[in-house]
């Protein structure tokens, strides 16, 4: 399996008094006790970039296989599920497996599974790095998808589409998601999908299943980051690598940051977003707070050219100490 390469962002100078925006003088400057004193942030401007920062690790970052799901062209399937007035879309990526890439991991595991939601009806958008030795189980039923996976070295994982109806059977019961993906399992209820973001540990070697999902309300104004958070014993701090999907899991570009301790517990990050062809996107700045033993969660400020908030993003990260460092993230992207 191919290394789990993803997600980003960030960073903040000095963060005014209400959230993270910033003010614009405060964009470029430095202050007695930051944190950022007499390191390098890898100037994060505005510029245009190279495509990928021209770093080969984050061109390596490509998009998600796409998946052909026959239940998209299903006319029971959109006359009943996806038409119907009490319908509630979600969009949801999960992976699962070595999301460290822990070179010590041994291998391989079963990671096969299924996820299933009690009413209603799922479509597969996009497979995450499966590979030969990894499949779709054919689909007997709308509502349940299956697959065998095998861990080697790294991960695998899914872009899902959950639609979710009233439950005829059990009037106004909540309609449950239902994950079991290798050693893990959890029942999750519909509501708690509006806005979810969670990574988990699932076996004993390290082993985790991420994710991110969110009510599907805004047009695409919402979508997906995941990639790389990684500890640097040459720097202070370490160093985010990510790309940036839409809500449906296309790759609209790439992210990459630096993230420096202020504390035991926390610290700031600064970043850049850039389009595929290296555009500038946007500045990252925010924060983010160890929250866990191997992980936490950040928050972030996209900004403009002229240093005015154009959205947010936040996630989570997941690291182990005695791997060199290695570490993963997954979060939500939202524009103004």
């Amino acid at each position: 399996m191919r290394t789990y390469l993803c997600l980003t962002l960030i960073v903040a100078l000095s963060l005014v008094a209400s959230g993270c925006g910033l003010d614009a003088q405060d964009a470029g400057r430095t202050t007695a006790g930051d944190p950022w004193d007499g390191v390098d942030d890898d100037n994060y401007d505005t510029d245009d970039e190279n495509p990928g920062f021209g770093d080969e690790e984050i061109l390596e970052m490509t998009q998600d296989e796409q998946f052909d799901d026959p239940y998209a062209d299903d006319p029971d399937f959109k006359n009943d599920v996806v038409d119907d007035q009490d319908v509630r879309v979600f969009n949801m990526r999960v992976v699962w497996g070595n999301l460290v890439f822990d070179p010590e991991f041994p291998e391989p595991l079963d990671y096969s599974g299924e996820i299933s939601v009690s009413s209603g009806g799922l479509l597969v958008l996009r497979t995450v790095y499966f590979e030969a030795h990894d499949s779709l189980i054919q689909r007997p039923e709308r509502n349940v998808v299956s697959w065998d996976s095998t861990i080697y070295c790294c991960s695998d994982g899914l872009l899902l589409q959950i639609y979710a109806l009233p439950d005829e059977e059990q009037p106004g019961m909540e309609p449950m998601l239902n994950l079991r993906i290798g050693p893990y399992q959890r029942e999750i209820p519909i509501s708690d999908l509006e806005e979810m973001i969670q990574v988990e540990p699932s076996g004993a070697y390290n082993d985790a299943v991420a994710i991110a999902a969110f009510e599907d309300l805004d047009e695409g104004q919402t979508g997906f980051v995941s990639g790389r958070w990684r500890h640097k014993p040459e720097h202070v701090g370490g160093v985010f690598k990510a790309k940036w999907e839409d809500p449906d899991g296309a790759l609209f570009g790439h992210q990459r940051g630096r993230w420096v301790p202020k504390g035991d517990d926390s610290g700031e990050l600064r970043g850049k977003t850039i389009d595929l062809a290296g555009g500038f996107e946007g500045l990252l700045r925010g924060e983010y707070n160890n929250i866990e033993g191997n992980g936490g969660e950040f928050e972030i400020d996209w900004l403009d050219r002229q240093r005015e908030s154009i959205g947010s993003q936040h996630g989570r990260y997941y690291h182990v100490s005695d791997n060199g460092g290695r570490g993963f993230m997954l979060g939500l992207w939202h524009l103004d």
